[in-house]
């Protein structure tokens, strides 16, 4: 099997994983993420969370976490613990 056929299978397989966040390098044309989830994730294995505007390239505010596992999740922004998540982004960004 050729190289390129490979790398082109292992593409599918990761743009098919469920509810994990596509990020590509440099200035993106779409969207981040693909599909995104409303489960809690423990305060203690986030490392960080994004949000990302409305714009051009996306026409929804989108919000990924990082985990402390290296996994990258899209969350939902509908979810009560991830409307609270943003409210205090919001807010801290405001005081600065």
């Amino acid at each position: 099997m050729n190289s390129k056929l490979l790398f082109a299978m292992l593409a599918v397989c990761v743009i098919l994983e469920e509810g994990t966040a596509i990020i590509s390098m440099g200035s993106s044309l779409h969207c981040v993420c693909i599909k995104s989830e409303s489960r809690l994730i423990p305060h203690r294995i986030l490392n960080k969370v994004e949000i990302l505007p409305k714009g051009p390239h996306c026409n929804t505010i989108q919000i990924i976490a990082y985990l402390k596992t290296g996994e990258v999740i899209c969350l939902k922004k509908k979810a009560p613990w991830v409307k609270m998540i943003m409210k205090k982004i919001l807010e801290n960004e405001r005081k600065k």
